[in-house]
């Protein structure tokens, strides 16, 4: 079922309402942020282990969030090596009052979380194991913005967002991003969400 629970006061409230009318039980929700709330960061680091790790990760990612380091609240995943060995990370930070903003509307229903993720980077889960190719990108557009996940055997490597206008703008924005993440070719450009068609009958996006 799909419903809105408007942002406002007791959202929390709001929701056990919402589940309570449709007699829907739940002992966990999978929470997806919006990708503005979050920064996604491919990094390269040197090889560690354990804690080290963990705070490789937060020394290099201090540089790239917008709050201080002590409310950072992040995660990550292992990429393939470099050629030169290097460990790759993709990393996915937020805000502490993001995380538990997000968290507190569970309280009033008293549900368990399950996850809590950037939304977008939910859809490869929606891919059959047929369309998983080498590399593709996929454009989720949603009014005015577009979310660019990067995929290579249907797991993210990077995702992105930029404005919504025309196919070829589209085409452009994909080669920076294929260019940033050192890729030579992309075998498959989906896209999904408002006008996605439109998107898609782009000429230039046959040159990407």
């Amino acid at each position: 079922q799909c419903f809105t629970v408007e942002p406002g006061d007791l959202p929390g409230a709001h929701l056990k309402t919402e589940l309570e009318a449709r007699k829907i039980r739940l002992r966990r929700i999978r929470l997806g942020l919006a990708r503005p709330l979050v920064t996604v960061k491919a990094l390269e680091l040197p090889r560690a282990e354990g804690g080290q790790l963990a705070e490789m990760v937060a020394f290099e990612l201090e540089r790239h969030v917008p709050f201080p380091p002590e409310d950072m609240r992040f995660d990550w995943t292992a990429l393939p090596a470099t050629p030169g060995g290097l460990l790759r990370v993709l990393v996915v930070a937020a805000e502490r009052r993001t995380v538990e903003g997000a968290l507190r509307l569970l309280e009033e229903p008293r549900v368990k979380p399950a996850a809590l993720t950037v939304a977008r980077h939910d859809l490869p889960a929606l891919l059959a194991r047929r369309a998983r190719r080498r590399t593709s990108v996929w454009a989720h557009r949603a009014g005015a913005s577009i979310d660019l996940l990067c995929l290579r055997q249907g797991r993210i490597e990077l995702s992105r967002m930029v404005p919504a206008s025309d196919g070829d703008a589209l085409a452009s924005d994909i080669a920076a991003t294929l260019s940033l993440l050192g890729w030579t070719e992309c075998d498959a450009i989906w896209a999904s969400g408002d006008a996605a068609d439109d998107l898609l009958a782009s000429p230039a996006l046959e040159q990407v």
